[in-house]
């Protein structure tokens, strides 16, 4: 009788601690549709009352399993649905091409304009709103991609709001929250080798800095959509951001590259990503146990699109899976893709499918290496199951990520365009990889790491939700500088006049008294009879 009362008072006491939390989920691709859907299922798993808002923006919401354990409202957006496509469609055309500024600022200005048409669309959608808005949440989870989730949350009236950074802290994240970013060591927005030289980092700080001004301005546009439908009163949506709660680091800390950080920064790497996967189909399962020392995996994602790059670089990667025998390969590669589907039957240790079960492969025993684009999810993943990487990153967090893997020590990054130019530097990493046990013992390394860390990427997440909820939030916790100019922010307003200074006051005197002693020493004498003869 004791037993069954005190499984009914814990009950109760879970359902009286139990939020309702909404999880806005614009389907910008699979996978961030999965890593969205994650959090809904471990907010759900914990007892709360979870609603998972997926907008539609590329027709691919009802092909996706994103969540088990949550409902799911799901909007659609035709009209501004095909636009969003031809922006991605174009990072897919120039994927192999090495593009500087202008066509960063290019890509960023189509992606957010996109967006923001579809978050107008969205708007239109009154009865969707009215409906949201009748729960009454407690709490509001959206990505960084956009901050249209973020608007769309203070017009609900929800007050605890949280940011999920769903990939590595980039710069204008760090802009939120006037943490000045370290441009020197962290590659945001340009390549920096492992030992930066000046150029590099100047490089990397121009970029960043350019894409911060940009965003600023394209979040303006969003700010006028919003008082449009709402008021001229409604808030900057930037200014919602920067009073977020918690933002939430989609990535391990283990994994990533070390920086500063505050206090309402909390990594979650890893949330949702099941350890214990062993499951695979017949096919998938006959073909591990093939090669006669091992399997190698490789897959580039789905902006690198097997069947829209180049033709060569498939046609050069199946020429180097020949010259490895003893090992099997399996290839991802895009449905549409029939060149590498066809080139491979004349290849005997390969197996192409356009769908793979990742994470049970590479928890395979026999997997060796995993060469991949280096996206996130793929990252994590490989990391916990104590894979080495050879990376090939194309674009967005790629790069970055690449390098941080390499300075780790368990990977080898690679130049996208040895796959079409230099095929032999792709091999012999590949040779370097199966032969050198360091990189293998150094991702077991970061696998125990991660796995024996004093607090898991899930309790950390939980607990740290609940108790700003209960709080109701924790506005101690935010820098007094989040609000800055980046003028201000960075002391440009004072280091600017100090540099004037020295410059007029100090240095320029200083050259032209130099110059006036020479011009009178005899040395100044004789150029200047010199001269005159």
């Amino acid at each position: 009788m004791l037993q069954r009362f005190s499984v009914l008072l814990l009950l109760l006491c879970s359902i009286s601690s139990a939020y309702k939390i909404l999880v806005f989920s614009p389907a910008t691709s699979k996978s961030h549709l999965i890593s969205n859907g994650r959090i809904a299922d471990e907010l759900a798993r914990a007892g709360h009352n979870v609603t998972l808002l997926e907008v539609d923006f590329l027709g691919i919401v009802d092909s996706t399993t994103s969540a088990k354990l949550v409902k799911k409202t799901i909007v659609r957006t035709p009209r501004g649905m095909q636009e969003f496509r031809n922006v991605l469609q174009g990072f897919s055309e120039i994927v192999m091409e090495d593009g500087g500024l202008t066509e960063l600022l290019r890509g960023n200005i189509q992606y957010q304009s996109a967006y923001n048409a579809l978050c107008e669309e969205l708007l239109e959608r009154d009865d969707v709103f009215e409906s949201l808005k009748a729960e009454n949440f407690d709490g509001f989870f959206a990505e960084q991609l956009n901050i249209c989730g973020f608007g769309y949350a203070k017009a609900l009236g929800i007050e605890r709001r949280f940011l999920i950074s769903s990939c590595p802290y980039f710069s204008h994240v760090y802009d939120y929250t006037s943490l000045p970013a370290p441009y020197a060591s962290v590659p945001f927005s340009s390549d920096m080798s492992p030992e930066p030289t000046y150029l590099e980092r100047a490089k990397n700080m121009l970029n960043g800095l350019t894409c911060n001004v940009l965003l600023r301005y394209l979040h303006t546009k969003l700010d006028a959509i919003f008082r449009n439908k709402f008021g001229p009163d409604f808030p900057a949506v930037t200014e919602i951001v920067r009073n977020v709660d918690i933002i939430f680091l989609a990535t391990d800390e283990i994994i990533d590259f070390s920086a500063p950080t505050l206090p309402n920064l909390v990594n979650i790497g890893g949330l949702g990503v099941d350890d214990d996967t062993t499951e695979m189909s017949p096919q998938v399962e006959a073909e591990m146990k093939k090669g006669k020392n091992g399997v190698i995996f490789f897959s580039l994602g789905t902006i690198a699109n097997t069947s829209t790059i180049d033709k060569k670089v498939m046609d050069s990667f199946l020429g180097i899976v020949q010259k490895f025998p003893d090992y099997h390969f399996l290839i991802r590669a895009d449905k549409y893709d029939k060149n590498t589907k066809e080139r491979a039957k004349g290849v005997s240790n390969v197996y192409v499918s356009d769908w793979l079960p990742q994470p049970a492969i590479l928890h395979h025993p026999r997997l060796r290496t995993f060469i991949t684009h280096a996206g996130y999810n793929g990252l994590v993943e490989a990391a916990r199951a104590g894979v080495p990487l050879i990376t090939i990153p194309f674009m967005f967090d790629q790069n970055l990520n690449s390098r941080a893997i390499e300075k780790k020590g368990w990977g080898i990054r690679m130049d996208k365009l040895h796959l079409l130019t230099n095929p032999e530097a792709i091999e012999g990493a590949i040779r370097e990889m199966l032969t050198n046990p360091s990189y293998t013992q150094q991702a077991h390394r970061i696998r125990d790491l991660i796995k024996t860390k004093p607090m898991g990427a899930r309790e950390r997440f939980i607990k740290t939700t609940e108790w700003v909820i209960q709080n109701g939030g924790v506005h101690e916790l935010l820098t007094e500088g989040r609000n800055l100019s980046i003028i201000t922010s960075y002391n440009l307003d004072i280091l600017v006049p100090i540099f004037l200074f020295f410059l007029f006051f100090i240095i320029i005197p200083f050259f032209k008294l130099i110059g006036g002693f020479y011009y009178f020493s005899c040395f100044g004498h004789i150029e200047s009879k010199q001269k005159k003869e």
